[in-house]
């Protein structure tokens, strides 16, 4: 299926050059002139890349970026923005903020747009037209964890002679792998549990103490954390160095193990920093993992997979030979009982000591594979295996689609035309099954998305479902939303608000608690952390959000009437609004219900040291 491209533009000639250069490479094509149609668009269409101009009409090209994102799939999709505006803050704010996969200065000019954007918008349309032998069958350019072998997705992007990227996300853990020609260049995460100072205290460079009071430091003095805990003495320049490797290694590795989720191959995009000591050797890792548990896993499944499939010398990345340990001799036994021979008498006669060798110079191109029936010939076994290709295709295209896209309608469908839409998706599917095998691939795969389908069909079968499922949608779910889900959704979005508050991620902890306090807004914790995160946010309309959190916390209170922290917070809401004697009752307050509570008693003496000729601790005018 061919990959899918939006314009968001009022500029009908940057447009235009545009579609001249993505017709080239073979994508279907919808602009959209202001952010309402556009992010409408997103949500029904599903494009594989979006340009957006910085000056699109009504709320602008960021809140758009910043929706589309949230939304689920959006951290899926290559941005590109466009200005007339060239450099300067808009475009560091494009790619470090929004995660832009380019900043593209007007006017555009086509030649160079073409050399600019060709291997990336190139691979993606090799990998979605697939139909051949070979990685572009194997390694769909999207897919699921569950369907896919990982060792073979990241062999792939190390033969890239072009700079890649993988996206990978699994529930609301999001990673970035940067691949440049056989190395790593860069590696993110958002899991708390893989930030540097987790893993410094985890692997004992910094005692709990430490880790809290570099957390101080890094906020208080706007440092960077590493920065911060070097200026405290906890560690050395060489340790923090040490650890980012190790710790960018460890964000890699992890992926070998996930059993589920979602990857998606993406253009480049020029990574926020270097690995101190430089790029990490991916062939070498890769090794590694195939020779961990998790990795003879993937071996036994991704060799019986190609049981039947022969084995042909290719090319020789000699670069690759010194990463295994074994000798000269062993490669040359392992490549001579495997070539121009099936894969499984292959295995048997390499024995399972080799086996692994075996596999990774499948995995890496020393070896490769081919079918022994071509799919192009005359008859059944001819037309099965065309037909397996095509739904592989369509599964690829499908794995990360929400329920609208698959079923190709619109959020303002009937629900007749749902129900239509499936039926004709079905059909599509069911096309020639009376001539498929009874137990073949191909077979199975109708069975898996005529399942998918189903889903689809049953989330948006009625206008009360579609309407929960475009909420869900735009908070990143991926299921409408019935009373037991909107209690697990509020509590998961309770828990991203929470690891966002202590890695203070302000804005994305306000976003996060807020909206479990829209599902659930009778949650008291839920009320409290929310107000939380309010009080640390900097800039906008202060005056709304101390508001805001006044009112969480006055909710809060008709639940836990004696509960001493919603007293503390509401001091610091009346401190912050000026409200000094209001803000020493209410702290007062949280101390008599807890006077070991320690939060209280050091925000009273800021405010005694602070004081100037106005309110004493005690309520008098000194």
């Amino acid at each position: 299926m061919k990959q899918r491209a939006m314009v968001a533009d009022v500029d009908a000639s940057a447009s235009r050059i545009l579609e001249v250069l993505l017709s080239g490479f073979d994508y279907d094509l919808v602009v959209v002139k202001d952010d309402e149609t556009a992010y409408k668009t997103f949500v029904e269409y599903g494009p594989d890349v979006v340009f957006v101009d910085t000056l699109l009409p009504r709320k602008g090209a960021f809140e758009l970026i910043k929706r589309i994102r949230q939304t689920e799939g959006g951290d899926r999709v290559s941005v590109y923005v466009t200005s007339a505006i060239r450099g300067g803050s808009l475009k560091e704010e494009s790619l470090s903020v929004w995660g832009a996969a380019g900043y593209l200065p007007k006017p555009l000019e086509l030649d160079i747009l073409r050399s600019q954007l060709a291997p990336s918008l190139s691979t993606k349309s090799a990998d979605s037209k697939g139909g051949g032998q070979g990685e572009e069958e194997e390694v769909p350019e999207q897919g699921e964890f569950a369907r896919s072998n990982f060792p073979m997705i990241f062999a792939s992007l190390l033969r890239r002679e072009a700079p890649i990227r993988l996206a990978a996300g699994l529930g609301k853990v999001r990673k970035a792998v940067h691949f440049d020609n056989g190395k790593i260049i860069f590696a993110r995460s958002n899991l708390l549990a893989e930030t540097l100072a987790s893993y410094l205290q985890d692997k004992n460079f910094i005692d709990e103490n430490q880790y809290r009071e570099g957390v101080r430091v890094s906020i208080d003095q706007k440092k960077m954390i590493g920065e911060a805990f070097i200026s405290l003495g906890a560690v050395t320049r060489g340790d923090i160095d040490a650890a980012i490797r190790s710790n960018i290694e460890e964000k890699v590795k992890n992926l070998f193990t996930w059993k589920s989720g979602w990857y998606k191959i993406m253009p480049h995009a020029d990574p926020p920093a270097e690995i101190p000591g430089g790029p990490i050797e991916g062939w070498k890792l890769l090794w590694d993992e195939i020779n961990t548990p998790a990795g003879q896993t993937h071996l036994s499944e991704y060799l019986t997979k190609l049981a039947s499939r022969k084995i042909i010398e290719g090319p020789s990345p000699s670069e690759i030979l010194d990463v295994t340990g074994f000798s000269q001799k062993d490669f040359e036994k392992v490549i001579g009982l495997a070539k121009g021979r099936p894969v499984v008498e292959a295995c048997e006669d390499v024995g399972m000591r080799k086996m692994n060798l075996l596999y990774f110079l499948v995995l890496s191109g020393y070896l490769e594979v081919n079918e022994e029936t071509s799919a192009s010939g005359q008859g059944s076994e001819g037309f099965e295996e065309l037909k397996r290709r095509e739904l592989s295709r369509r599964l690829a295209w499908m794995s990360g689609r929400n329920h609208f896209q698959i079923l190709g309608v619109q959020m303002t469908a009937s629900d007749a035309e749902v129900s239509a839409a499936y039926g004709k998706l079905v059909g599509e599917l069911r096309a020639g099954e009376d001539k498929l095998s009874g137990g073949g691939e191909a077979r199975r795969l109708i069975g898996e998305l005529s399942e998918i389908a189903g889903k689809s069909l049953e989330a948006l079968s009625t206008r009360t479902k579609r309407d929960d499922y475009i909420e869900s949608l735009k908070h990143g779910g991926d299921v409408p939303l019935s009373a037991e889900d909107r209690i697990k959704k509020a509590e998961n979005s309770y828990k991203e608000g929470v690891t966002a508050l202590k890695c203070q991620r302000w804005d994305e902890a306000i976003d996060r608690l807020g909206w479990a306090v829209d599902m659930n807004p009778s949650n008291a914790e839920y009320l409290i952390r929310h107000s939380e995160a309010l009080l640390m946010r900097e800039g906008g309309d202060k005056q709304t959000t101390l508001n805001r959190a006044e009112s969480n916390l006055r909710k809060a209170l008709e639940a836990e009437s004696e509960n001493p922290e919603i007293y503390y917070l509401l001091g610091r809401v009346q401190n912050a609004k000026g409200k000094a004697p209001q803000a020493i009752e209410y702290l007062q307050k949280a101390l008599s219900l807890k006077p070991s509570y320690q939060a209280p008693a050091l925000e009273l003496k800021k405010m005694k040291d602070q004081s100037k000729g106005g309110f004493s601790l005690f309520g008098k005018r000194r």
